[in-house]
């Protein structure tokens, strides 16, 4: 059966217009926070930029650091796939490689643009009691993921970690957050560093445990 190309496109459903709607304003959020700065936006900034008014933001968001957790929770969430499916498929040895892959496929056309984001909101939330208190919920279970996937790589490569996961994963953290800053500051440090130093820290990680052991 031909169709006709003048014909109107499918009417969305009430359900996949509200979420049409509210994925366009994520995405004008997450455009405003990085080139105006998160202190700076305002809620009619992002609606005016998706093209709705303030109410449809706030039929979505309760505010506008309600749409930046929104916003870093699926940061979160793509990274956990990511990193799930590469150790599902890669050894120890190759882990960090397959992530270098990943992370150089699908790094944002202006990496220091989301820095300047998270950095921001990071010093919003250290004067803001509530902010800060959801942000370090977030920030653990980041860090207790990382501390399980630290404890499967060593288990991997046969030899206990030579500190406790959770410590390792604070280090791991504290690289992947503030390693990204020194790079938007600096233009002279590559930006695969940070898995440069992960993968240095790891091999020197296995070879502490197995000196251990043999001693």
């Amino acid at each position: 059966m031909s169709t006709d190309p003048q014909a109107a496109p499918p009417r969305l459903s009430r359900a996949e217009s509200r979420a049409q709607t509210r994925r366009r304003l994520l995405e004008a959020a997450a455009d405003v926070f990085a080139h105006r700065g998160f202190a700076a936006a305002t809620v009619d900034d992002i609606a005016a930029r998706a093209g709705f008014t303030r109410g449809a933001f706030y039929s979505n968001f309760q505010d506008k650091e309600d749409a930046f957790f929104v916003l870093m929770d699926e940061r979160m969430e793509q990274r956990a796939r990511a990193i799930g499916d590469l150790m599902a498929r890669s050894s120890p040895w190759t882990f960090l490689d397959d992530l270098r892959g990943w992370s150089d496929a699908n790094r944002a056309a202006d990496p220091a643009a989301r820095v300047r984001m998270f950095t921001e909101f990071r010093a919003y939330a250290l004067r803001n009691d509530d902010v800060r208190a959801r942000l370090v919920e977030r920030e653990r279970t980041v860090r207790a993921a990382m501390a399980t996937a630290i404890a499967a790589q060593f288990a991997a490569a046969g030899v206990e970690p030579p500190a406790s996961a959770e410590a390792l994963a604070l280090v791991v953290h504290t690289l992947d957050t503030y390693l990204p800053l020194e790079q938007a500051l600096d233009p002279e440090i590559p930006q695969g560093f940070v898995l440069d130093a992960l993968s240095l820290l790891f091999r020197a990680g296995v070879a502490l445990a197995q000196r251990d052991e043999r001693a």
